[in-house]
């Protein structure tokens, strides 16, 4: 019996195989098709790497021509960057200034004597002060470390408090202001007053601060008569007008020496008011004698001229004008029969608040005397007090960390005050930090910031020359421009090497790389003098003649950069590099020529929306979607011809099946015949 074949399953022309090799002669135009889609995905991969390029040298080049342009930022150097540091704003000037930092801003902050870890804080409504900023809460009790937490929430920015382990049993408690200033001070009120008492932080205040008040019944002359017509009195301050003087007695005498006058001050305020210029007098000659003529005498018509009289009467001179007379030593200080000098006052308007330690001044204190020797200029001295700046209120910090404190900065001889450490209204365009107290001036040296702009030319010329690398590759078909670029890793390489020569041909690709060579070699005139119009000129060039000879990479249209020639032009004269990347030719406020300039408008037609290169990538999706469309329609026929030659194929072994059996049945019938003869 022959094998059973089921047509379609089993074969026995091996028709699958002839099915395969078949559909392979079928699928040929497919694979052209899916070939042409991978050409034209890798042509828009690279496109929109060389837009990605393209982008990177438009941004680096706007940089350099923007109204962010580096070459206007400032940097301020520091000669002791430990004491003072500063920044500048792009509209600071070019200049050196010279600061001393007498003293630096502060903020109170207190420390407890040490108190039982276990601590328990009375519940109750707590109040506290930093300047004028009220911070209030009602805690119902609790550890110190409830306590702690509760001011923190309620205090933010103005008051802080927290804890440092002193030993197993006991801790410190530290209470701070974050505002330093001396208007700024930490004060306590009600049972934050009680708390502050009983942890040690405060005492009472044991010292007597004492007002010093300013009247006629005071006021007593000093080495002249006095003159009531010379001062003024308005409330607790007494001008003293030019010319005048006067003392102050001061009466009880104050004792500066003993332990109640620890820490107390002597503190006034000083106003200076210059006065209006005295006008001009002009003198004339008065009237005088004047000599009479000689006279002549005559004689038979003979006349004889008399001798002049030999008398010379004296030139008149007009009277010197008023003595113009500046003297700021004005303040001085009485203590029985010495009288001790006070530094000179500032020569401003501005209100000068002068503090003097009570241990610094002569035993003791009886006066306060001012002499204004000035022609110009009337002084003004108010509030004067004797106090102890710790004191706040009834109570004095027992064991003050710091105390709130203004800093003090003394520029152009000027000494200023201010709350904070951070200062912006000395200097136009410049804000201070102070760091610490110095004895020496500190130079501040303002300038151009020369590093950012050296690196913003340098990322412009790196993403130049990798753009133009770019553009040689996509256009030629040499491992030498792969090799040549030697910044490359092996990645960038095999990947450079899969994407070399994928535009070759490309018009645009030409001139964009001859576009850009052209605008970075070509002069940019921007002044008459034609000074610095080559970027060779600040040391950016090819530089592809090298001892006689020539290096093809320098040939493509790389550019390098001679740092040292570039370091000094930039120090030397920025505004003439600023000018040669971008000018304003027309003044009309908009940059219209420069290299950065021309390169970024240049590269915009390729790398804007809608532009060259949008367009190239939209047509290659467009034809890429085609294509797709094309090869599922083809896929579907592959489908429909697969599915019709195995039917075919099908038929045809069904029918040979059939043959064979027939070829069977009729060996069969033969051999029955013959055995039925042979049995007869």
């Amino acid at each position: 019996m022959s094998d059973l074949i089921i047509p379609g399953v089993t074969s026995r022309v091996n028709s699958d195989k002839i099915i395969e090799n078949l559909m392979k002669l079928e699928r040929i135009p497919l694979e052209r098709l899916e070939q042409r889609n991978e050409v034209s995905r890798q042509q828009r991969e690279v496109w929109q790497l060389l837009n990605r390029k393209i982008g990177l040298v438009r941004d680096s080049s706007r940089l350099l021509y923007s109204f962010q342009n580096p070459f206007d930022d400032k940097r301020v150097t520091s000669s002791d960057p430990s004491v003072l540091t500063a920044t500048a704003t792009r509209g600071a000037a070019i200049e050196n200034r010279s600061l001393r930092v007498v003293e630096i801003a502060s903020a109170d902050r207190f420390v407890s004597r040490p108190i039982p870890r276990n601590e328990q804080v009375e519940s109750g409504t707590y109040t506290f002060f930093v300047g004028e900023r009220r911070i209030s809460f009602n805690f119902r009790g609790g550890s110190v470390r409830d306590f702690v937490d509760m001011i923190n929430r309620h205090g933010r920015d103005d008051l802080r408090a927290t804890t440092i382990n002193y030993n197993r049993d006991n801790i410190y408690f530290i209470i701070e202001s974050r505002i330093t200033g001396r208007d700024n001070q930490l004060s306590f009120d009600g049972q934050a007053s009680d708390f502050a008492i009983r942890t040690g932080i405060m005492t009472l205040n044991q010292t007597s601060n004492r007002p010093i008040n300013i009247s006629n019944e005071n006021i007593r002359e000093w080495t002249t008569p006095i003159n009531r017509d010379a001062f003024t009195i308005d409330g607790n301050s007494v001008t003293v007008k030019s010319g005048g003087e006067l003392r102050i007695d001061i009466n009880p005498h104050v004792a500066t020496r003993g332990i109640s006058t620890d820490n107390m001050l002597l503190e006034f305020t000083i106003r200076v008011k210059n006065l209006p210029e005295a006008p001009v007098i002009e003198h004339t000659a008065p009237p005088g004698p004047t000599l009479p003529e000689s006279g002549t005498t005559a004689f038979e018509n003979i006349t004889i001229q008399n001798n002049p009289l030999g008398i010379t009467l004296p030139t008149w001179e007009p009277p010197p004008q008023p003595e113009r007379i500046t003297d700021m030593s004005v303040v001085f200080l009485g203590a029985g029969n010495r009288i001790d000098r006070l530094s000179d006052i500032e020569d401003n308007e501005e209100v000068q608040k002068i503090q003097i330690p009570l241990s610094h001044i002569a035993n003791p204190l009886s006066s306060i005397n001012i002499r204004n020797k000035n022609t110009h200029k009337e002084i003004a001295i108010s509030d004067i007090r004797i106090f102890n700046p710790d004191d706040r209120g009834d109570l004095v910090p027992v064991n003050p960390a710091s105390t709130a404190s203004d800093a003090v900065v003394e520029i152009d001889g000027v000494r200023v005050r201010r709350s904070s450490n951070t200062i912006d209204d000395l200097i136009p365009e410049v804000t201070l930090t102070l760091r610490a107290p110095g004895l020496q001036n500190i130079d501040l040296r303002i300038e151009p910031d020369a590093a950012h702009i050296k690196n913003s030319i340098i990322t412009l010329i790196g993403n130049y020359n990798d753009l133009i690398a770019e553009l040689n590759i996509l256009s030629r078909h040499s491992d030498e421009i792969i090799n040549e670029i030697t910044y490359f890793s092996e990645e960038e390489r095999r990947a450079a090497r899969e994407r070399m020569g994928v535009l070759q041909g490309e018009v645009a690709i030409t001139q964009m790389r001859d576009r850009l060579m052209r605008i970075m070699s070509a002069p940019h005139r921007w002044n008459e003098d034609n000074y610095f119009t080559l970027l060779a000129e600040v040391g950016i060039s090819t530089n592809a003649n090298l001892g006689g000879g020539s290096a093809a990479s320098r040939l493509r249209g790389y550019l390098e950069i001679d740092e040292r020639k570039l370091d000094a032009v930039i120090e030397n004269n920025p505004s003439a590099i600023k000018n040669l990347f971008g000018f304003d030719r027309t003044s009309d406020m908009i940059i219209d020529s420069g290299v950065a300039f021309e390169i970024d408008n240049y590269l915009r037609a390729f790398n804007e929306t809608g532009g060259i290169i949008a367009t190239r990538i939209s047509t290659i999706d467009r034809n890429i979607a085609r294509t797709d469309t094309e090869i599922a329609n083809f896929n579907q026929r592959l489908v429909r011809v697969e599915q019709d030659l195995r039917r075919r194929y099908g038929i045809m072994e069904g029918a040979l099946q059939e043959l064979e059996q027939t070829s069977s049945s009729l060996r069969n019938l033969n051999n029955l015949n013959l055995h039925n003869n042979n049995s007869r």
